[in-house]
C-alpha cells in the first residue's frame, strides 16, 4: 500500500475531452479485429445500432463501450457501456458530481442539507484532489482532511480503487463539528493534514475529522521550542466519552484508554492504541497542552498535523543510515557494514541483522522496500547524546516506513535504543521520526541479539508499548501477557512473539503501506 495524493487525474471531473480516446487506443485495434458486422472504430454512425458489436456511438463515432463513467469526460455518466450526457442545469440540487452537467460541478452548500450541494459552474479554484486550507480553495466548496474533495452517493460514483466516504464537515478554524456529508476517498493509503491552532490560546480545543473509511489515526503535536513539552491534555471520542486525561501520576497513563503522555519538543498519539478502543468515524476533540517545566512562559509557537490511515497496511519499509562508524572499537564485530554500501554486501549483515529482523516482523506484516543511507556532515551525531536524538531523526526524508539510524555510541552509558516516541511521528523530518541503534552492543552481542532489540524499537515506533514496564505497568491489550519471550518485553534477553492483539495495532500504523 502506497501514500495517496488525492488527484483530479482519477476523479473525471475537469472539463476534458467527452471520451479519452488516446487511453483506448490498444483496446481499440483489439476490437476492431473482432468486430462481425457494422461500422468499427472511428467510423460515422447516427445511432449504437450503426457500430460492431462491443462499441457505442459518441459523438457520430462508433467507439469502444465504457466501463466506468471516469471514461466518458466532464458531464457524462456511463450507463450500461454507453456514455451518457447528465441532464443536470445550473443551481439543480446534487448529491454527486455525477448530478451535473458538462461545465458544471456539485458544489458543497455553505450548510449540510439534503441534498448536500447544487450544480454550479467550474471556477479557477482546486480541482478534486488539490492540497487546501478553506472551502473557499475548492471548486467544489469540499476542503477537508487538506484536500478538495469530490461528493458522491454511492461507490459506483467514484473512480476505481475509491470508495465513498462520510466524511463529517468542520469549520475551517476546527472549531465546530456542521454534519457529514459523502465524497470519494482512496480505499488504501495515507493522508496527511495539518489543523490550525489559534495562537491566541494557551490550551486551544480543536476538532480532528476522521472519514468513514479510515482503520487509523495519528495525531502528532509539535512545539516550536524542544525543550517545552507539548501534547494532549484531553480527548473526547466522537461519540461524547473522554478517552484521555492529562496523566499527573502513573495510575492515571495506565488507566486512560488512549495511552499518551507530553514530550519534550514533539509528542505523537495514535487511534486505535488498543484493540478494544477501535477508531471511530466522526469528530474527536482534542486539547492541547505546552509545559515550562522550568519556569517562564509556554510558547505560542504550535503545530497540528494528522495523518489519518485507510486500509490496514501488508509491508514495512525499511531505512537505513550510517553515521560515522569508522574506526568503531567493534569493528571485527561489525565487520564491513559501517556505512551504506558495506552494508549491503555484507554477508553477515545481510544474513544475520536484516535476515532477523524481517523473521521478526513478519509476525505482524512483510517488509517492502529496504534502502540505505550514509548520514554525512554530522559527525557529533555518532556518538549520540540521548537528548540529541531528534537532531538525527530530523534527517529522515522518507515519508513512509521506519528510519533505523546506527550510531557509535548512545550516552548515557548503556543504551541500546532510542525511539523517537511510543508511537513515533508517522512523518518525515521531525524530532520523532526514527530508531537509533547503537553499535556498542556488538562488543558483546551479535546482530541476531541485535536485530531482535531493533525489532522491539520498530515496534514501539509503531505504537506498542512495552508489554510490562520496569515498574510493573502492564500493557492495556487484553491478550498480551507480561510474559519476557514477548517482544514488547523491557528487557534485552526479551523473547519475539506477538499476540493477535499486538498484531492488530502494528498494522494499523500509518507507517505500514
Amino acid at each position: 500500500m502506497t501514500a495517496v495524493t488525492l488527484g483530479a487525474a482519477e476523479s473525471g471531473n475537469q472539463s476534458i475531452p467527452r471520451l479519452r480516446r488516446s487511453r483506448f487506443l490498444g483496446l481499440w485495434i483489439a476490437l476492431a479485429a473482432c468486430t462481425g458486422g457494422g461500422a468499427g472504430i472511428g467510423e460515422r454512425c447516427d445511432t449504437i445500432g450503426d457500430c460492431a458489436s462491443g462499441f457505442q456511438c459518441l459523438d457520430g463515432q462508433c467507439l469502444p463501450r465504457c466501463l466506468h463513467h471516469v471514461e466518458c469526460g466532464d458531464g457524462y455518466v456511463c450507463d450500461s457501456g454507453q456514455c451518457r450526457v447528465v441532464l443536470g442545469i445550473e443551481d439543480d440540487p446534487c448529491d454527486s458530481e455525477l448530478d451535473c452537467g458538462p461545465g458544471l460541478t456539485c458544489r458543497l452548500r455553505p450548510q449540510l442539507s439534503s441534498p448536500p450541494g447544487f450544480c454550479q459552474r467550474h471556477t479557477t479554484a482546486g480541482v478534486p484532489g488539490a492540497a487546501c486550507a478553506t472551502d473557499l480553495d475548492c471548486r467544489g466548496g469540499a476542503c477537508m482532511l487538506g484536500h478538495c474533495l469530490e461528493l458522491c452517493s454511492a461507490a459506483a460514483e467514484c473512480p476505481p480503487r475509491w470508495e465513498c466516504a462520510a466524511v463529517p464537515r468542520v469549520t475551517d478554524d476546527a472549531l465546530t463539528l456542521l454534519g457529514n456529508f459523502n465524497a470519494c476517498l482512496p480505499r488504501s493509503g495515507t493522508l496527511t493534514y495539518e489543523i490550525p491552532i489559534d495562537p491566541t490560546q494557551q490550551e486551544p480545543r480543536v476538532m480532528v475529522a476522521v472519514p468513514s473509511s479510515a482503520v487509523a489515526m495519528s495525531v502528532v503535536m509539535e512545539v516550536g521550542d524542544p525543550f517545552q513539552r507539548i501534547g494532549a491534555t484531553d480527548v473526547e471520542a466522537p461519540d461524547g466519552r473522554r478517552i484521555y486525561e492529562l496523566p499527573l501520576d502513573r495510575e492515571t497513563f495506565f488507566r486512560n484508554r488512549l495511552r499518551h503522555e507530553p514530550s519534550p519538543g514533539i509528542s505523537a498519539f495514535k487511534i486505535p492504541s488498543r484493540p478494544d478502543e477501535p477508531l471511530q468515524a466522526g469528530a474527536y476533540t482534542v486539547s492541547l497542552g505546552v509545559f515550562a517545566d522550568g519556569g517562564g512562559e509556554p510558547s505560542r509557537a504550535r503545530r497540528v498535523r494528522v495523518v489519518e490511515k485507510l486500509g490496514l497496511g501488508a509491508a514495512l519499509d525499511l531505512h537505513f543510515h550510517f553515521t560515522d562508524l569508522e574506526d568503531h572499537p567493534c569493528a571485527d564485530a561489525i565487520g564491513g557494514a559501517v556505512d551504506a554500501a558495506g552494508a549491503r554486501d555484507s554477508s553477515a549483515f545481510q544474513t544475520q541483522f536484516v535476515a532477523e529482523l524481517r523473521t521478526v516482523l513478519s509476525r505482524a506484516f512483510a517488509t517492502g522496500a529496504t534502502t540505505y543511507d550514509d548520514v554525512v556532515d554530522y559527525p557529533e551525531l555518532a556518538g549520540l547524546e540521548r537528548s540529541r536524538a531528534g537532531e538525527l531523526f530530523e534527517l529522515n526524508t522518507y515519508p513512509h516506513g521506519v528510519a533505523i539510524f546506527f550510531v557509535r555510541s548512545i550516552a548515557p552509558a548503556g543504551v541500546q535504543i532510542v525511539v523517537g516516541g511510543t508511537p513515533g511521528a508517522q512523518l518525515p523530518g521531525t524530532r520523532s521520526s526514527g530508531v537509533a541503534v547503537s553499535l556498542d552492543s556488538m562488543c558483546y552481542r551479535d546482530w541476531r541479539s541485535l536485530a531482535r532489540q531493533t525489532a522491539h524499537g520498530v515496534a514501539r515506533h509503531l505504537g506498542l508499548f512495552r508489554n510490562v514496564e520496569p515498574d510493573g505497568g502492564v500493557d492495556p491489550i487484553d491478550d498480551t501477557p507480561t510474559s519476557i519471550d514477548n517482544l514488547m518485553h523491557f528487557s534485552e534477553f526479551g523473547g519475539t512473539t506477538l499476540t493477535p492483539g499486538q498484531v492488530e495495532i502494528l498494522r494499523a500504523s500509518p507507517a505500514v503501506q
